[in-house]
């Protein structure tokens, strides 16, 4: 004689399993989310660290620097004294970090990175030979993502 489910076992068979696969399908969407955020995280990291080495290694180059008072995220730097174009690093309007020499301009940071501060203050101590710039940069993820990556480095032009 065959024995029948009934309809309690049944139920609680289906319970169970729609519990596993519940918890299988937010462990599925939890892991995916962090390895987004993991992406992210890196993607901003690595283009303020790259952005912060080609900005001192413009300022290590040039042989004076000028950051306007009324414009804290501009710099301008002189690569020599005949040297009529300067070098100016500063935000466009959507907030991508460029460098201009002379006419041609390129930009540092990728589309989806956005610079939401780039102060530049000089520490120029006026006993001193050296000119030293502070640079403070925050860069965050265009996408909307609230991960954001702050920076602060002091660089000496060369005399």
């Amino acid at each position: 004689m065959r024995r029948a489910f009934t309809l309690i076992e049944t139920l609680i068979s289906l319970a169970i399993i729609g519990a596993v696969a519940a918890t299988l399908g937010l462990y599925g969407i939890s892991v995916s989310t962090a390895r987004a955020k993991a992406m992210v995280t890196s993607d901003v990291q690595s283009n303020a660290r790259f952005a912060l080495d080609l900005i001192q290694r413009e300022i290590r180059k040039a042989t004076s620097a000028n950051v306007p008072i009324l414009v804290p995220d501009r710099l301008e730097l002189d690569l020599d004294v005949f040297n009529i174009a300067a070098t100016v690093i500063d935000l466009d309007a959507g907030g991508r970090l460029r460098i201009t020499k002379g006419a041609s301009s390129n930009y540092v940071t990728a589309s989806d990175v956005r610079l939401t501060t780039l102060r530049f203050t000089d520490l120029t101590d006026p006993m001193s030979i050296r000119e030293n710039i502070k640079i403070e940069m925050t860069v965050g993820y265009a996408g909307g993502d609230p991960y954001s990556y702050s920076i602060v480095s002091t660089q000496s032009v060369r005399r």
